[in-house]
């Protein structure tokens, strides 16, 4: 245990040396900021090497949920075993939960302590260290939960859209779909590109975007849309995720229907769909998503 214990400290001191040496050349932010520090340590147990690799490919995935929405800073093993997290957050419950849901922890791989950690937020600048959603912004860690529905979107995607005629007919086109977290972290933004061709009829460049904000209290999205060429706001609309986690998005008369579904990290399909005096509902733009 003292072998730990001086590890760590030996870290610590590693940081506050690169911390003064930055100090005396830089210009820096000032502001005190605080995280969490979680030491993993390896524990004796009885796991084959089968389980035991499944386990820690969960714990990798977990690892890069926690960076993809902001709470990791950073990470890395000792070459003995265990290791140390930085995490964002200066509330020890709420590292407590995020540690306990790691499934080395889960599956007693490793046991861990935590350690409050203090330094000037310019100082071994660690959120600049971030790779996270790089100019996308990053989920607000006081933010609901089901931020995320829209916020695993984040990034930039390249689509294929289809676009029924009135004739009936489908008309390819392609454009590109980003996300961001806005707000301070508490809303996901999207802007929409399509860009124009000059051999085309309808040649003039289209952009567009929604903010939604999710309400915690009607466990609902609220969405407003924005469009080049329209002078208005448009919504607010109303988007929630299903039993399916497939996410619905819809206006006040429910005529028509938006839908994301088949959605992985990596692509996504959407629809929109309008009703007909019949009651039906038929399909008037489709999308495929992938990611950038």
């Amino acid at each position: 245990m003292e072998v730990k214990k001086l590890k760590l400290s030996f870290c610590l001191l590693l940081l506050a040396f690169f911390n003064y040496s930055f100090s005396q050349e830089m210009d820096y932010d000032k502001t005190i900021k605080q995280y969490i520090i979680a030491e993993f340590s390896p524990l004796e147990n009885n796991v084959d090497n089968t389980k035991r690799g499944k386990i820690q490919q969960e714990h990798m995935a977990y690892i890069k949920s926690l960076v993809k929405i902001g709470n990791l800073v950073m990470a890395g093993p000792y070459p003995t075993g265990g290791g140390l997290f930085f995490l964002n957050t200066s509330d020890e419950a709420q590292a407590k939960e995020w540690i306990e849901n790691d499934p080395t922890i889960k599956n007693a791989i490793n046991s861990y302590t935590l350690k409050k950690w203090v330094t000037e937020k310019g100082l071994f600048t660690l959120d600049n260290n971030v790779k996270t959603t790089s100019d996308y912004g990053k989920l607000n860690p006081n933010a609901p939960k089901e931020t995320m529905q829209y916020g695993q979107f984040v990034g930039k995607w390249n689509v294929e859209v289809s676009n029924l005629t009135r004739e009936g007919n489908w008309i390819e086109d392609k454009a590109t779909w980003e996300f961001k977290f806005v707000i301070g972290g508490y809303a996901v933004q999207d802007f929409w590109e399509r860009l124009g061709k000059p051999k085309e009829k309808d040649n003039e460049d289209y952009f567009g975007s929604n903010i939604r904000i999710y309400n915690p209290e009607s466990k609902k999205w609220n969405t407003v849309w924005l469009e080049s060429g329209n002078k208005s706001i448009q919504g607010i609309w109303t988007s929630y995720m299903n039993e399916q986690q497939e996410i619905i998005l819809h206006d006040d008369t429910k005529k028509w229907e938006i839908k994301f579904y088949n959605i992985t990290k990596t692509s996504f399909d959407w629809k929109w769909d309008f009703k007909l005096d019949d009651g039906t509902m038929q399909t008037r733009v489709k999308i495929k998503a992938k990611k950038s």
